[in-house]
Order: structure tokens, then C-alpha cells, then sequence
């Protein structure tokens, strides 16, 4: 095995194995840019067993404001201090779910986690702890949405 591969060359071996499995699937041109922009940044350790919902939504900087007022509204349903007035993170109990909320130039991701023992993964996701009707109002399209178990 060669010692001397840079990242950069294992990036380009990557992509050419992927490429390879994933015949006849076009490629977004910023695949990778985005990937690594949608990986980026801190991640909270969780107690198993956990439940969790990830929500990402591509949404323009136009809807900073807004974002900021839904996720004070969350915050008020729960009886919870909302985040300050410029912040683009938040990360808080609300009710038996956590809930993180990230604003980035192009994009926010929400994550809410529910732990305690479960019998079936999946049957109950943490996003069912969330009311529908805020979900609902959230701007932007997703452009990646996830349950883990």
C-alpha cells in the first residue's frame, strides 16, 4: 500500500469508484463541494438508544428572519428561551426531543433526537414529536432528509 497518497488523490480515487459503481447516475458538478459543506461542523454526542430526524432545506438568505421567528415560535410552544436575534444556531430541549437548528449561507439543517428504548427503529422518528403544522412552514426544499435508529 503507498503512504505517500495525498487527500487530494484519495478524493480523486474516491470519485472514481464511485463513478464506477453508480454507472449511468449523472453527477452534480459541486457534488463533493456540497457534501463536504452538509458534513462540516460540530456534532453532539447521543445516549442509545436514540431516534433522530435530519432535515436539510435549501432556502435562500432571505429567510434568515423568518427562520429565526419559526424557531421562536418552537420555543415559545415549549415554554423555552429562544435563541438571540442574530444567532444561526440553536440547540435546545423542546419537550422529550432535542432539537438543532443550523443556518448556512445556502442552506439550514434542523436535527431533532429522541432517546429512550424503542422495540421497532423507525416506527415512531423523532420528527413525530415536532407539531406537523410548524414543520409545514419551514421555507426552503429539502435537499437531503434522514431518520436514524
Amino acid at each position: 500500500m503507498n503512504r505517500d497518497i495525498t487527500p487530494a488523490q484519495s478524493l480523486a480515487e474516491a470519485n472514481n469508484l464511485l463513478k464506477k459503481t453508480l454507472v449511468g447516475l449523472p453527477e452534480h458538478e459541486q457534488r463533493f463541494k456540497l457534501h463536504n459543506e452538509l458534513h462540516t461542523g460540530a456534532v453532539d454526542s447521543l445516549d442509545a438508544p436514540t431516534q433522530m430526524s435530519h432535515l436539510a432545506l435549501l432556502c435562500g438568505s432571505d429567510q434568515v428572519e423568518n427562520e429565526r421567528r419559526l424557531i421562536a415560535q418552537l420555543c415559545e410552544h415549549y415554554g423555552v428561551t429562544p435563541p438571540t436575534q442574530h444567532s444561526n444556531h440553536f440547540n435546545a430541549m423542546l419537550g422529550v426531543c432535542r432539537v438543532n437548528w443550523e443556518r448556512h449561507t445556502e442552506y439550514s439543517t434542523y436535527t431533532f433526537s429522541y432517546s429512550a428504548p424503542f422495540e421497532t427503529p423507525f416506527a415512531e422518528p423523532a420528527i413525530n414529536y415536532i407539531p406537523k403544522e410548524w414543520l409545514a412552514t419551514l421555507p426552503g426544499e429539502i435537499i437531503a432528509a434522514t431518520h436514524i435508529a
